[in-house]
């Protein structure tokens, strides 16, 4: 994978080494009208450099001494960021391809939003006073699910406009045509599988990742204030059952990204897109794949990744992009014990583990020889929707494995 630095010495080799050429280029390609003080400083030093030393312009040179300069980790960091290069430069089509909706102001997002500027600015809940959430623990994890209202906002941003941006390749959760199977296919029958957490994962996207998430798209910057505060939330006070979870409170009063929002996991993928363009790249170094679903992190290929310096520059890659990796849920998996990936195990073909499928498969066959009522005493419909939803997932994952269960679950009297 070739490095910004390489990239922007192709750039400015690609015609005269004078200073005006330099600065021309360098525009050019990150799509800017200034260059600004420091990047302006930097090219200067570099045409200063490489002016009478002609036999060192060349592609490595330039690039070691790009990535040698002290400002150039955070130079890189804004060039990619604020001028919009990450998502044309990787993704399939360029932004004008993508047809978003032209919204030049705050009037024409109310306009697409069919709301009134008043609806609108109740909407955004600038202090989190409104109650447009309803919050619950679901285990260790809190979940803000909009009310009605704000939830058909939200809807109609999902829908008309981040669903017509892609994520990374490497990102399959929350996306059309992709699912957990598409997540572990990349990993099947390799030597080793490494699979990492990102802790607090939606709530960890803070506004401002938001906000220039929006800008990037294209959208002046009271536009995209007014999304983001359409899509985050602030929660002043943790719901009941939440006591042993106060010291994530802080976390949750800054405005956030709410897990149970619809357009949540579309604005996750786009503000992870940097972090799985940074992990892809660290996995192709060695040989390796990397899959992301959610807050799941999944590497496979060979011993390259067993060792540890390779664990320490993934944490290091999610520390600087701001996520924050989980140690407790960090497992190497070699292919002598069973590779248990997102509840697939992948050593051979992607399956449900066999004690999963066969206690399904005992269940099944109990209804059919002694009735669903041998099995299950409440509502049957709502059994026989949760069985059926659990024999189709075997069949999608492992159709012939699962061969036996669907024919048993074929055989089951409804009425008996």
């Amino acid at each position: 994978m070739e490095t910004f630095a390489k990239r922007l010495a192709h750039v400015w080799l690609s015609g005269a080494w004078t200073l005006e050429g330099l600065r021309e280029r360098t525009l050019g390609a990150l799509e800017r009208e200034r260059l600004g003080i420091t990047l302006g400083r930097l090219v200067l030093g570099f045409w200063r450099e490489f002016r009478d030393a002609p036999h060192r312009r060349r592609v490595e040179p330039i690039a070691h001494a790009l990535e040698a300069h002290p400002r150039w980790e955070r130079l890189e960091e804004v060039l990619w960021l604020d001028s919009g290069l990450e998502l044309r430069a990787v993704m399939a089509a360029p932004p004008g391809d993508w047809a978003l909706p032209q919204l030049a102001s705050v009037d024409r997002l109310c306009a697409w939003l069919d709301v009134d500027p008043v609806e609108l600015e109740w909407l955004q809940d600038r202090h989190g006073i409104a109650g447009h959430y309803h919050r619950h623990f679901s285990g260790r994890r809190l979940i803000e699910a909009p009310r009605r209202r704000l939830a058909a906002a939200q809807r109609r941003i999902l829908r008309g406009l981040l669903d017509r941006v892609p994520a990374h390749e490497a990102a399959h959760a929350f996306r059309q045509k992709r699912s957990v199977l598409s997540a572990v296919r990349p990993h099947v029958g390799k030597s080793f599988v490494l699979v990492s957490d990102l802790a607090r994962f939606f709530p960890s996207i803070r506004a401002s990742r938001v906000h220039a998430t929006f800008q990037r798209l294209g959208y002046p910057e009271d536009v995209a204030r007014v999304l983001t505060q359409l899509t985050t939330c602030v929660t002043r006070l943790l719901p009941e059952g939440g006591e042993d979870r106060a010291v994530d409170a802080p976390l949750y009063r800054q405005r956030h990204l709410p897990q149970g929002a619809p357009t949540s996991p579309s604005v996750a993928n786009l503000c992870a897109y940097r972090l799985d363009a940074r992990l892809s790249g660290l996995a192709g170094s060695v040989g390796a794949r990397y899959t992301r679903y959610a807050d799941d992190l999944i590497f496979s290929g060979g011993v390259e990744i067993a060792r540890g310096r390779f664990g320490r520059c993934v944490e290091a890659i999610v520390h600087d992009q701001g996520f924050e990796p989980n140690p407790g849920k960090t497992r190497l998996l070699p292919a002598s014990t069973r590779q248990q990936v997102l509840g697939l195990v992948v050593n051979d073909v992607p399956s449900l583990p066999r004690s999963e499928l066969a206690r399904l498969e005992a269940i099944v066959f109990n209804c059919a020889r002694h009735g669903p009522g041998s099995q299950h005493t409440g509502s049957r419909r709502v059994f026989r929707d949760h069985l059926a939803g659990r024999v189709a997932w075997a069949k999608f994952v492992n159709a012939r494995k699962a061969r036996r269960v669907v024919e048993l679950f074929g055989a089951i009297d409804w009425d008996r």
